[in-house]
């Protein structure tokens, strides 16, 4: 009976985590670089972004997530460089990557187009410890910490002028099988990291001297799924104030907002909320964004950039 309790408990918990293997951001359109490598060093500037997710406030080992992307262009905005680092924590599973990023741009009268590559590695850990089994000795309840180390590498292609952006990436090739070691053996889980298709775009549109509208949309495909797509509109005022809402495929909507404190300063906040009976359970979904760019001009005056 203790095996095949801890096999339902197993089964449940890859599930889970499978489901949430990339994580989705609300402010999507604010971070590129995680999910496309071809937009390192579009920013035209050395960017640093910061992202904090909890999701599903109220439930007990609901995902939390958190990243801090590094990016810069170089060799006179031809190629650019990037880093980032990312920790996501689902239930007793604790996931931590290491990505280094590289893009090179062509530059056409009509705009840029990139393509770029990035390498990572991931490590995957199970803490069977913080379950409390009730027996330590029983061989068939695993109450150590497991863990598995996760090469890949991934590929996208950007494009984008002043007035509108398209990419399209698979940000991870390798379809990894989840493996954990445990008492000098391996134990496959059944379970292994899908391939996922990003496909972005988004434009900017002058309504006025003070106000700007912006629309944004990412799609992510997987295998045997059904395709989920983020629709976002928002709009900037007086170059200090975004407003922003989006509607995501699973009855999931957020309200946005955006500010800039200094020109070279972005400060941003989601709250994600549903409308189906998950409500009743859970407070919503959480998302900080904070970015800070440095050496952005040209011929001495600022060249903002809005995606």
């Amino acid at each position: 009976m203790k095996k095949f309790t801890t096999f339902i408990i197993l089964l449940l918990l890859v599930q889970f985590a499978s489901a949430q293997q990339e994580v989705w951001y609300s402010m999507f359109f604010s971070n590129k670089v995680l999910l496309n490598p071809a937009y390192t060093g579009s920013r035209d500037a050395l960017n640093i972004t910061a992202f904090h997710r909890d999701q599903w406030v109220g439930f007990e080992g609901t995902p939390v997530s958190q990243s801090v992307t590094v990016h810069t262009p170089i060799f006179k905005k031809k190629m650019g460089l990037g880093l980032s680092l990312e920790h996501d924590k689902i239930g007793i599973n604790n996931a931590f990557s290491l990505q280094f990023s590289y893009a090179y741009r062509v530059q056409f009268n009509f705009g840029r187009l990139a393509l770029g590559a990035h390498g990572q590695i991931k490590r995957d850990e199970m803490n069977w410890a913080s379950t409390n089994p009730n027996s330590v000795t029983d061989n068939s309840i695993p109450y150590s910490n497991n863990s598995v180390f996760m090469p890949n590498a991934g590929a996208g292609i950007y494009f984008d002028n002043d007035f509108m952006y398209l990419g399209a990436s698979v940000p991870y090739l390798i379809e990894n099988e989840i493996e954990y070691s445990q008492n000098s053996a391996t134990v496959s889980t059944g379970a292994k990291r899908n391939r996922h298709y990003y496909f972005m775009a988004g434009g900017i549109i002058t309504l006025n001297d003070n106000l700007l509208m912006k629309p944004a949309a990412m799609a992510r495909y997987v295998e045997n799924s059904p395709i989920e797509v983020d629709f976002n509109l928002s709009f900037l005022i007086n170059e200090f104030l975004w407003l922003g809402a989006s509607a995501r495929t699973g009855q999931t909507y957020s309200a946005i907002i955006q500010v800039y404190p200094r020109k070279n300063i972005q400060v941003g906040y989601a709250y994600d909320f549903t409308s189906t009976k998950l409500s009743n359970h859970q407070s919503g979904t959480h998302e900080i964004m904070i970015s800070i760019e440095f050496g952005r001009k040209v011929k001495g005056f600022d060249n903002p950039r809005y995606f």
